[in-house]
């Protein structure tokens, strides 16, 4: 029976109700789904952290990345690095006589921990090498002590970038703005507000920065030539030949403090941003300035795919199987192998024999006599 000769049998008010009903089962479905969510956020803890290696003359754990999925605080005490069964670092190194130190990660947020390099590392009273465990990076797990115990954190999944994207398909193009950053942006205070991320920049066209230290105490940073209309230079006029030179702007600076032309107590410094500038642009080794174009998607994940496929064939990296094979078949010369060099043994002449005819002949005389 079809369901149109079902739904006949009954009549509209029982249609209608039916449809109510199912309605309502869905709501609830719906409802109980996002409520058992939500109950999930706020009931225990879920951590995924990760950690990343520096290399100095030795590795060295240089940073750990904790990211809290639970909508509530964690509280985190000790930070241990785990390898096999046995072997807990401490990233943390906490005092034993002061445990009061403590580490709050808000709910749903992330705290990075920057750490720096370690003189050396003990075990009970002997000192150890950890060098072959940091080698192995990936075998390493992030142990959390806790307000809840004891917690071992998920590794964090691997993210995107359109450098490594670059290396899977090379019709990639990763386009970099060159900025120099002032001294409140995030990537030189190395300080970030809630509110507010400063990644302010200078402009181009301003020739050097100003640090005047004034009489209540303030200090300063002003563009030159000033891009916005500064109450205190007014009176100044910066010509080309002010701006010839640092030592230039500064006996400008100075003289018009002496005719009263501007107030301040103190030159901290004066930078060349314009020099800076230039010699960053030395590092391009093209200079011409070339126009970049976007591909549609045919180009880009066909003919592109098949042009990094097929130079990967031609020129595999090293250490690959497809290397291994070229070199199995004569075709590339493994850099491991080093050629042994021929010595050539220099000849050994055997030692002449030196005949003793002296004495013979006085052998043969005492004979005689």
């Amino acid at each position: 029976m079809d369901l149109i000769e079902i739904f006949s049998k009954f009549s509209n008010s029982e249609l209608i109700n039916f449809a109510v009903t199912f309605a309502g089962f869905i709501i609830f479905a719906i409802v109980l789904y996002f409520t058992v969510k939500t109950w999930l956020l706020k009931h225990g803890q879920a951590v995924r952290a990760t950690y990343s290696i520096t290399i100095t003359d030795k590795p060295y754990i240089s940073s750990v990345i904790i990211e809290n999925l639970k909508d509530r605080d964690l509280i985190i005490f000790a930070i241990y690095l785990k390898f096999g069964s046995n072997v807990y670092l401490d990233l943390l190194d906490i005092d034993d006589n002061y445990d009061r130190y403590h580490h709050i990660v808000p709910s749903l947020s992330t705290r990075v921990f920057e750490l720096g390099e370690p003189l050396y590392y003990t075990e009970s009273c002997r000192e150890i090498d950890i060098e072959e465990l940091l080698n192995n990076w990936q075998t390493g797990s992030i142990i959390l002590l806790t307000n809840n115990g004891k917690i071992k954190a998920r590794k964090i999944k691997h993210g995107w970038s359109p450098i490594a994207q670059y290396f899977k398909n090379y019709g990639t193009c990763y386009v970099k703005p060159i900025r120099l950053y002032t001294k409140d942006a995030v990537p030189c205070s190395h300080q970030q507000s809630e509110n507010y991320i400063d990644y302010t920049s200078y402009h181009k066209g301003i020739h050097y920065i100003v640090t005047l230290k004034f009489s209540d105490g303030k200090v300063l940073d002003f563009d030159i030539p000033p891009f916005h209309r500064y109450v205190d230079f007014v009176k100044l006029k910066f010509t080309p030949e002010v701006l010839s030179s640092c030592g230039e702007l500064e006996r400008y600076f100075l003289e018009s403090r002496e005719v009263g032309a501007v107030e301040f107590e103190e030159i901290i410094k004066i930078v060349d941003i314009k020099q800076i500038i230039d010699k960053d642009k030395e590092k391009i080794y093209c200079e011409k300035v070339e126009t970049i174009k976007s591909l549609n998607r045919f180009n880009y994940h066909v003919l592109w795919k098949l042009r990094t496929w097929l130079f990967n064939i031609k020129h595999p990296n090293f250490p690959s199987k497809l290397f291994s094979f070229y070199c199995w078949l004569g075709i590339k010369e493994n850099p491991n192998k080093k050629k042994r060099a021929s010595v050539k043994t220099p000849e050994v002449k055997p030692p002449q024999k030196t005949k003793k005819k002296g004495k013979k002949k006085r052998k043969q005389n005492t004979r005689r006599k």
